[in-house]
This record gives C-alpha cells, sequence and structure tokens, in this order.
C-alpha cells in the first residue's frame, strides 16, 4: 500500500517514508495510513472491512489516544485527553480537554474542559482557555462564547450564542437565548 492523504488529496508516497515506522502498522492491502503534514506526529490507520462494509480509523501517533481528522485539528493537544476532533482547526488550541468530541470547522476552538461535546460549525469556538465541563452544544455557532459554564445543553443554530459562564441551561431552538450571558438553570424552547 503506498497512498497517503496529504491535506485531504490523495497523493503517491513510498510506505518506507512513513514517520516513526508506521508503515509496520500496515498489515494487509485494505489498509491505508492516513498522515499529518504539520510535523505534530499524527498518523491514523484506517482499514476497510468489506465483508461488514465498514472502515475502521485507529490512531497511531505517539502522542495521545485521541482521534485527529482535519487540518490542525486537535494541533496543540499536549495531554492526552481520549479526544475526538474531526474537522478545520477544531479544537486546534484546545490543550488540556479530556473526554470531549469536537465536530465541524474550529467546533470547541479552544475548549480545555472535560466531557463537552461540540458539533456544527464554529460551535464553542470564540474563546480560548475555555474550562467549562459537560456541555452539549449542536449547530453552527451554539454556545460560541462559553468560557467557564458547565452543563449546558444547546440545540439550534446560535443557541446560547452569547452564553459564557451560566450554568444548567437547555436552550433549544433558533438563537434559544441568545441573550443569556451568565443565566443559571433556564430553559428556552423555540426560536430567540
Amino acid at each position: 500500500v503506498d497512498s497517503f492523504l496529504d491535506n485531504g488529496a490523495l497523493a503517491k508516497q513510498p510506505i518506507s517514508s512513513a514517520q516513526d515506522g508506521a508503515a509496520s502498522d500496515i498489515t494487509s492491502p485494505d489498509e491505508l495510513l492516513l498522515l499529518d503534514n504539520d510535523g505534530s506526529d499524527n498518523v491514523m490507520k484506517v482499514t476497510i472491512d468489506e465483508l461488514f462494509d465498514t472502515i475502521n480509523v485507529r490512531n497511531i501517533e505517539t502522542k495521545t489516544n485521541s482521534i485527529k481528522i482535519g487540518k490542525a485539528a486537535g494541533l496543540n493537544e499536549i495531554e492526552d485527553g481520549s479526544n475526538v476532533f474531526v474537522g478545520l482547526n477544531a479544537g486546534e488550541a484546545a490543550l488540556t480537554a479530556t473526554r470531549s468530541t469536537f465536530v465541524g470547522k474550529t467546533a470547541g476552538f479552544g475548549a480545555d474542559g472535560d466531557g463537552n461535546t461540540y458539533i456544527g460549525a464554529d460551535v464553542a469556538s470564540a474563546n480560548v482557555g475555555q474550562s467549562g465541563i459537560s456541555n452539549t452544544a449542536i449547530g453552527a455557532a451554539s454556545l460560541n462564547k462559553i468560557q467557564s459554564g458547565s452543563s449546558n445543553v444547546a440545540a439550534g443554530v446560535g443557541a446560547g450564542n452569547n452564553l459564557s459562564t451560566g450554568n444548567a441551561n437547555t436552550l433549544i431552538g433558533v438563537n434559544a437565548g441568545s441573550q443569556l450571558t451568565t443565566g443559571n438553570n433556564n430553559t428556552v424552547l423555540g426560536a430567540g
């Protein structure tokens, strides 16, 4: 196997040039190594299982047990947080995030908390060094300015986009709760 993914484009490269001996992890013709060319040693092995119609992705990079897919995704992670970073700049400035999932362009850009789930473009992306924990945001720009707020649920484009330190809020709908900045224990249903 000599196919590699290089910045989203399929490129040819000899298997022997894989970083840090990663080539030894290729064991069948149905496997592919994905190398991150930004010098961060992120290496993923993709296995295609035609019998079960599945694609398995396994992280074999040397720094963390996190999954990182996309340019600069999880780039600056310094601790093994067992996170999932998918998308352009997803979690790029998240240094110490743990058990979190960031999917979408700049999702969770600087989120360092524990157990956060951010899905959508620009979700929770405005602040670096976020310490909030157990937040769930789904929808572009939802919880965009979260800083230390915890246990919030936001679903909908722009839901809770100005909330920074509020806790235990449930915000469902387009721009639901967008006027909140520090409120606690609020429930907002419907467009804001």
